[in-house]
């Protein structure tokens, strides 16, 4: 064979080598979410995304895919778990059937305040919360802010329970959120999510409960005329991993993840909570909702009073030592 035969061969090979090389040793993530994409928690993931890229110093890129694309919260959650896909972020109220100790976050006013909220979830108590879930082949990374929510509905001011009586209210398919609603005095209506807004239109519901930011997002405001900010129930968002997934990672990529899920809390919960007052003064200024700001501590007595045994049926007796857990850090955090 000739010289110049043998060069043709060998650059061959070495170009064949080459393409059947990987490019680089990037991994791709991810992240689904149901925010509309163009909203302020929206704006949290991608701030969150471009952390994880930069920390990891490209070594994780983050595909950022919002608004349900990748399938409803079931259809995910089980991706999730299967290691089809890599993160989902969404309320902790999805995966409470498959951790119990996620069912004491979703207790009526169990959290007076976000220092309150943040004294359990920012902290080991939160983790001892979310550690349930690996049984299930999921990894909670951190839990994030949703908000606290709020009533609105379509036929008068919401300040006490007597207020609630006979209102057809849409709540999440979980025995705390129907069992609250019932003993407020509504009817509670179970339905998706992503029924609701037509519902309303309709009339075949009067009501639901929402942060304001997913009120004014949504765009509530075109078939509700009134919002109370009675904040009886913390909504609580994780960060929700693969388990396949994450131990698929190199220690490094790993423990890069987890630090920025849980460092990017603080800047998470602050760029939600401004973006949650804004909407409450545009709910009220710009889109004509009749708003009740805050509840008297008399009302809220009286909406605490009615739900107490909602609180005692959930704390079974498993329940118990973390429940008593969560409300000393209330206690320390004022």
């Amino acid at each position: 064979m000739s010289f110049k035969l043998l060069n043709i061969v060998a650059c061959a090979a070495i170009a064949f080598v080459a393409t059947s090389l990987p490019v680089s040793a990037q991994t791709v993530l991810k992240v689904g979410h149901f925010a509309t994409g163009s909203d302020a928690f929206s704006e949290t993931v991608n701030a969150f995304a471009a952390e994880v890229e930069a920390r990891s110093a490209g070594h994780l890129k983050v595909q950022v895919y919002p608004a349900g694309q990748l399938g409803n919260e079931k259809q995910q959650i089980s991706a999730l778990q299967g290691g089809l896909q890599e993160l989902l972020i969404t309320t902790t109220t999805n995966l409470t059937n498959m951790s119990e100790p996620l069912r004491l976050l979703d207790l009526p006013f169990v959290f007076g305040s976000y220092a309150d909220a943040d004294a359990v979830t920012m902290s080991d108590t939160g983790a001892k919360l979310l550690s349930g879930l690996e049984e299930a082949n999921l990894v909670g990374l951190a839990l994030w802010d949703n908000g606290f929510r709020s009533f609105t509905n379509n036929k008068r001011p919401i300040t006490t329970p007597d207020d609630m009586k006979g209102l057809a209210m849409r709540v999440i398919s979980a025995p705390v959120f129907i069992d609250t609603f019932s003993a407020l005095g509504a009817q509670p209506v179970p339905m998706p999510f992503p029924e609701v807004y037509s519902a309303l239109e309709t009339g075949t519901i009067d009501g639901q409960d929402n942060p304001a930011l997913t009120v004014e997002m949504l765009k509530f405001y075109e078939v509700q005329g009134y919002l109370t900010v009675s904040n009886h129930m913390y909504s609580a968002m994780v960060v929700l991993a693969s388990k396949p997934f994450l131990d698929s990672l190199t220690p490094e990529d790993r423990k890069v993840l987890e630090d920025v899920a849980v460092d990017f809390g603080p800047i998470q919960r602050k760029m939600v909570r401004a973006a949650a007052d804004k909407a409450v003064e545009t709910l009220e200024h710009e889109r004509g909702m009749k708003v009740v700001r805050e509840l008297t501590a008399d009302q809220l007595a009286a909406f605490r009073a009615a739900v107490e045994p909602v609180v005692a049926k959930t704390v079974t007796d498993n329940l118990r030592p973390l429940y008593d857990e969560m409300v000393l850090k209330t206690q320390s955090s004022k």
